[in-house]
């Protein structure tokens, strides 16, 4: 029963430190694809390069410029 209590209190300290630092779990953030990345869709891309295409050397479509300098 006490080793019981000694690992609550144990958690309870860890939990509480965790969140002076600011922890939060809940907090998931959203992948944004860089330009050469895969994508599935146009809206997911940077504005740099805010085209989703297929190319034929890979498998999945990935965010590009349309301009090809």
């Amino acid at each position: 029963m006490r080793a019981l209590i000694i690992c609550a209190l144990l958690l309870l300290h860890g939990m509480l430190s965790m969140a002076e630092k600011g922890f939060s779990p809940g907090v998931i953030t959203p992948y944004i694809p860089k330009c050469g990345q895969t994508c599935t869709r146009s809206s997911q891309c940077p504005t740099d390069c805010k085209h989703c295409l297929k190319y034929r050397n890979r498998n999945e479509p990935a965010c590009s410029k349309r301009n090809r300098v």
